[in-house]
């Protein structure tokens, strides 16, 4: 089985000390994948605050209003750091949306969701802009970028559209029910994995609600991952491992470094729950760490130059 780790958020704002808090013990057994937002828009560091302590009484008006750009490449500090740690083995990069805000008009209204950070939930063409901050990274950090994950794990037909010409393979779920509303895009092979899959669960009760594997979809993939967040079962988390472990699979937690820090909310023990489970999964000589960028690369190595 192979074990990843997905985290979104990485930018401008982020010090080399809160990913040294959040992943110290864990980077040095499974490498983490950092999903960087290249152009974090308005004050992230105070907002995401907000969001996460105070989201009934969010000042909305304050929150659009707060538009200044931050490029990540300005954080030297962060920039430094991060290029050590890729020479150790001890992260990846992907790419999470471009600014990591969406103040469109008419967007869908999803109730345990929050779409004003939905980038990629767009009725715009976000290629060429998407294209420009993939170069932006992958010139900074002097490594090709090929994993994109969606802010706010939402993303409509324009986003798909954008992310996948620009050859990025995306970290998102496609829920079994699905399927048939998904079949011109996914495909007859993908469709019929799927509905395997569906079929399985209804005997399997601790199956995935998800597709567990890898789907090829013409020249990207789609990769399923399983969150890590506060109000995450860890049991039911467990559950999931171990079908995927069963079936050889691929198992990609994905999380925020914040929400593993202490000194972000001291209530959680989140870090000390992954760090245990990761230990136990290191002992067992059937599983794999790899990254994110590391997996599509080989992915792609066994099917040929691209897919």
């Amino acid at each position: 089985m192979i074990f990843s780790i997905r985290d979104d958020d990485t930018n401008y704002f982020t010090s080399p000390s809160d990913l040294e808090e959040a992943y110290s013990s864990i980077w040095e057994i499974c490498p983490v994948t950092l999903f960087l937002v290249p152009y974090i828009k308005g004050n992230w560091k105070y907002w995401v605050r907000e969001r996460y302590f105070n989201y009934k009484n969010l000042d909305f008006d304050e929150y659009k209003n707060d538009n200044k750009i931050y490029p990540i490449g300005e954080n030297k500090d962060l920039v430094d750091f991060l290029k050590n740690k890729i020479k150790q083995g001890q992260v990846e990069l992907g790419i999470h949306g471009i600014h990591h805000k969406n103040l469109e008009k008419n967007l869908p209204q999803i109730k345990s969701n929050r779409v004003e950070n939905a980038e990629f939930l767009t009725h715009q063409n976000l290629t060429q802009k998407l294209a420009e901050a993939k170069k932006y990274l992958e010139n900074i950090f002097e490594q090709t970028i090929s994993v994109f994950s969606p802010p706010q794990n939402l993303i409509n037909s324009n986003g798909a559209n954008a992310i996948k010409k620009c050859n990025l393979s995306i970290v998102r779920n496609r829920a079994t029910k699905k399927v048939f509303q998904n079949f011109h895009e996914i495909g007859i092979e993908n469709s019929i994995k799927i509905l395997n899959h569906s079929i399985q669960k209804s005997f399997f009760k601790n199956s995935s609600n998800q597709y567990p594997n890898l789907l090829k979809i013409n020249n990207t993939i789609e990769i399923p991952h399983y969150p890590f967040q506060p109000l995450t079962n860890l049991n039911d988390l467990k559950k999931n491992l171990k079908m995927i472990k069963r079936n050889n699979g691929i198992f990609v937690i994905s999380t925020h470094y914040y929400a593993l820090q202490k000194s972000f909310d001291p209530n959680l023990n989140m870090k000390s729950e992954l760090l245990t489970l990761i230990k136990e999964l290191n002992d067992d000589e059937g599983i794999s760490f790899v990254g994110l960028n590391s997996l599509v690369k080989k992915t792609n190595e066994n099917t040929g130059s691209r897919l």
